[in-house]
């Protein structure tokens, strides 16, 4: 998760926040829900803290949202992933004045349905675009990040899922191509 979205979503304080993310593959906070299709992955962030996870391969993202929400929708989304579908995931699973943090890109044209888009401004959505990283010196996102890592309130280590020695390093990366192994976080070391 970008450090500019960790920052936004923190400051969200005059919300009582449900965070959802859509297609989060490297989750860095506690949060509510987390949306995959990966089920080990599911497996680690609900180890995490996380109260539901849902496997978007099997089922109703949306539906599951609302069921949640008790039908109100999420107060915050954060879309990772990048795909047309979650984009209109986070559009149709907002609550009204919910807000959604895009940082996924879809690297390529983005089609929304005439009843998606609507939902920006029928349900005063508040939309952010986020990059995944800014190294401006004048921001104060990676000391925030880091803080949170230094008092514990974000767990990272649950996240690495390989310690792996560097001379592994082009067959795993074939590996991880070719889909063979499943995967978070890994670190290679001398």
């Amino acid at each position: 998760v970008s450090s500019f979205a960790t920052y936004l979503i923190t400051n969200f304080e005059e919300l009582e926040v449900r965070i959802i993310f859509i297609l989060c593959l490297g989750i860095f906070l506690i949060i509510f829900l987390i949306i995959n299709f990966v089920e080990e992955k599911l497996k680690t962030v609900l180890g995490l803290g996380v109260d539901t996870a849902i496997n978007s391969i099997n089922e109703d993202v949306v539906s599951r949202i609302m069921d949640e929400t008790g039908g109100k929708g999420a107060d915050v989304l954060v879309e990772t992933a990048g795909s047309v579908e979650t984009h209109k995931q986070s559009l149709l699973g907002a609550r009204k004045r919910g807000r959604i943090i895009h940082i996924g890109r879809a690297y390529r044209d983005m089609i929304l349905p005439d009843e998606v888009f609507t939902k920006i401004f029928r349900k005063e959505l508040t939309v952010y675009g986020a990059v995944n990283s800014n190294f401006s010196p004048h921001d104060h996102e990676w000391e925030t990040v880091v803080r949170y890592m230094a008092d514990g309130r974000l767990k990272i280590k649950p996240l690495i899922s390989h310690r792996l020695p560097l001379k592994v390093i082009a067959d795993t990366f074939r590996k991880m191509y070719n889909k063979e192994i499943v995967y978070n976080k890994i670190i290679f070391s001398p």
